[in-house]
Parts: C-alpha cells; structure tokens; sequence
C-alpha cells in the first residue's frame, strides 16, 4: 500500500473507508451501467442506505447521474477511472496479493481483477478485460497462438483491442465443439484473429476419438498441419475448469468419471485432468496440444475465476511453468489461505 494511503488508514480510518466506498462504488457503476441503487447495493454485498448516501455525495461532486434507467457514470468520472481502478487496487490490497501469488504459485506476473466471479457475474467481464488488456502487450507480429474456449476466455477476446494488421495465426488449442458455439475455441479464434488483423485455422473435428481413428486423421495433410502449428505455437491463452463440472460438460463415461474423481482429480485445462498436485490422471484422445511436446519457449498464460475454481488453479500451476496468470480476488484470496497452510 502506498505510505499516503496507509497514512492515511492511521489517521483518518473513516476517511479510509470511505475512500474505499466511493471507489468501489463508482468502478461498479462504470461496469453495469446504467444499474438501480438497490440492485448495486445486493451485488456489493452493502445496504441500500450505504450506497444511497455514496452515490449521492458523487452525483453531488459530478462523477454520478442518476434517472429512472439508474445510475451512470459521467464523462467526468470517465477521465479518472483508470486512476480510481488502480486507487481501489491499492486500498483493497490487490498489488500486495499479486506479489504474494506470483512467489507462492512460482509465476511471474499475477493480475488480479477486484471482487468475485462466483459472487458477482459483472466481475468476470473485468477479469476478461484486464486479460485482454495484459495478452495485447505480449502479442508480436509473426506469433502463432493458441486458445482454448469457455466464457472467461469469450470475455477476453470479446474486450481485445482493435488493432492494425498483425501477422498472426490465431488457432484453437483443441479439436471438438463441446459448448455453446460462442464460447467454443474454434469460433474465439477466429474472433480473435479478426480483432488482431490476422489469420485463424479451424479444427471441426471430435473431441473423443479411438486411437485408431486419431492415427488416421493425423495422416490427413490439413490436420497434421494445424498439429505442428500447435506445438509450434508461442502463446497459449486457456481458461481453466472445475474437474467435476467439466467431466459432467464433456459427457464421459460413468465409469471413467467416478474414477478421475476417486483418484482426485480437481481440474482441467487444454484437454488434461489433473490432481491437486499437478499430476497428469487423465489425457482426452483428439487433436489438440501435446504438454510433452511444446517448445520450451512456448509462453503459457491461464485465466480463470471465481473462489470456487481456486483448487484447480493451484492443480494446473503445479502441473508446469506458467508465465502469466490473470484471475479475481475471490479466487486469489481463497489460494492464499490454502497454500498459505500448507
């Protein structure tokens, strides 16, 4: 925390808290607008009083306006919210979070969205947003990249910037629909691709398949060159799930099911299964990137949130060297308190 800010946490603890409110209040308003007071104040966990009076007080300064569609942020508030974010950051202890993240999960750059995922829908829109933020600064022209699908990896690329013409591959890390065909990798490739003025490959091919049938496909020109594109690949951009909800999504059979989960599996990511230790218990046959094949210059980075995914965030960072991981404060703080007893 900045020493103004502790100081002012010493002095002031009122003055502090407040500034937290008002803070919070107003990043709030600028990600759901325009929203009601007493529809804020059950997603802020906060009474309706409380948000009343804040929200008056900014209206008051300039920064709210308020009609029958709800509250909205003016176009004042708008040239100070990058300041406010980070002043929030600051007050709720995110930066000191990231930093303690980043030494106990052995990753070097942690970012961290404000609230959680599981508690509040809206938040995973800004994990999506500080993602798309953090992965536009590391794309370089003439990279091929990889990513997986699922709604937190929808909302990154749905807030990459629009850029110029870039000389990029954009290809799905996994062959087989498996979702909805807006969250599917296939489809967030090809969007992606758009947003970066590159190009993108398509893999409309089963996720289950015998080894048999998988030999013969990787005979066919078209799939073995978008297989050595993968393990070519220098970025790969996955979200990562819930063993036990993924298992159920992906319809496997009963039997293999009840014995992942015997075996402790506790998450999955780009088609692996893996314990809370970051074993490997479980590969799913189809086209898709191999872990023992990657180059080791192969930049991995995970985005995933909500507390609820904390067990299966630990399980993948424990699987192998990550590069980057982008999540919210639900999860972050639910990690610290597990690893932090161990």
């Amino acid at each position: 925390m900045p020493e103004e800010l502790n100081l002012i946490r010493l002095l002031a603890p009122d003055l502090y808290e407040e500034l937290l409110l008002r803070a919070l209040l107003l990043g709030r308003v600028a990600a759901l607008q325009p929203i009601g007071r007493r529809q804020l104040a059950e997603k802020l966990k906060l009474s309706e009083r409380e948000v009343r009076r804040a929200a008056a007080l900014l209206k008051d300064e300039g920064f709210l306006v308020m009609d029958t569609s709800g509250m909205s942020v003016t176009g004042k508030a708008g040239g100070i919210m990058k300041e406010v974010g980070e002043l929030s950051r600051s007050i709720r202890g995110l930066v000191e979070m990231e930093k303690g993240l980043s030494r106990l999960l052995g990753v070097e750059r942690v970012h961290i969205a404000a609230g959680d995922a599981d508690e509040d829908e809206s938040v995973l829109a800004d994990v999506g947003k500080l993602a798309a933020q953090e992965i536009r600064g590391l794309i370089r022209h003439g990279q091929t990249i990889a990513v997986t699908g699922g709604a937190t990896m929808a909302n990154m690329v749905r807030y990459l910037p629009n850029g110029g013409k870039m000389n990029v591959m954009v290809i799905p890390a996994r062959s087989g629909p498996g979702r909805p065909v807006k969250t599917q990798s296939n489809t967030l490739a090809a969007e992606m691709a758009q947003k970066l003025g590159g190009h993108h490959r398509f893999m409309y091919l089963p996720e289950q398949m015998d080894q048999k049938a998988l030999e013969e496909l990787m005979k066919h020109p078209g799939v073995k060159e978008n297989m050595d594109l993968l393990q070519r690949t220098d970025i790969i951009i996955h979200g990562v799930g819930r063993a036990d909800t993924m298992l159920r999504q992906l319809n496997l059979d009963t039997h293999l099911i009840r014995t992942l989960l015997t075996r402790g599996a506790v998450a999955e990511a780009y088609g692996y299964f893996f314990d809370i230790n970051g074993s490997i218990l479980y590969h799913m046959s189809g086209v898709g990137v191999r872990m023992d094949a990657l180059s080791s210059d192969c930049r991995l980075i995970g985005i995933a949130a909500g507390k609820s995914k904390a067990e299966a965030i630990i399980a993948v960072l424990r699987q192998g060297r990550h590069d980057m991981i982008i999540t919210d404060e639900g999860a972050a703080k639910e990690i610290l308190a597990r690893l932090s007893n161990e």
